[in-house]
């Protein structure tokens, strides 16, 4: 295990380049979508904030992005672009960093967070006591299988 990592939160419009190459390195880059336009795969005008695993130099470890609430639904946020540098992976930071939004959209009043898993993710979210609510489908922007996964909070 790596020193306790230190958490920084920015809004997605000011995510830091070095964050932002980390969620397109791990997430994207390997399944053909293309860097740029950074719309296309980053959105920021979708808004939300990146909360950050980093360590001492700040070297991103990991991030995870916790929207905002649905405007329908304000007790309902979805977690988006999960991810751990792969040299930082079987440590728990992946843990750490869902603890660190669910914390943070409980304190905010949120009591279901909701994301879209790629199918070899699923276990992670399932020790996590997160919980299908759909079959299969493919991911329009990288053809990779997901399922959506939701958990209650408890606030």
């Amino acid at each position: 295990m790596t020193p306790d990592p230190i958490f920084s939160i920015y809004p997605a419009a000011e995510a830091p380049a070095h964050v932002r190459r980390l969620v397109y390195k791990t997430l994207y880059r390997d399944w053909g979508v293309a860097r740029e336009p950074e719309e296309h795969w980053y959105n920021p005008q979708q808004g939300g904030r990146f909360i950050v695993a980093g360590a001492a130099d700040g070297t991103p470890l990991g991030v995870c992005r916790l929207m905002s609430p649905e405007p329908d639904d304000p007790d309902r946020a979805q977690i988006r672009q999960v991810t751990v540098n792969p040299e930082s992976r079987g440590i728990g930071l992946g843990r750490l960093l869902m603890e660190k939004a669910e914390e943070l959209a409980a304190l905010e009043g949120i009591s279901e967070l909701w994301l879209n898993a790629r199918e070899a993710a699923e276990p992670f979210y399932e020790k996590l006591r997160y919980r299908y609510t759909s079959d299969v489908w493919l991911s329009e922007l990288t053809g990779i299988p997901h399922c959506t996964m939701s958990k209650f909070l408890e606030c």
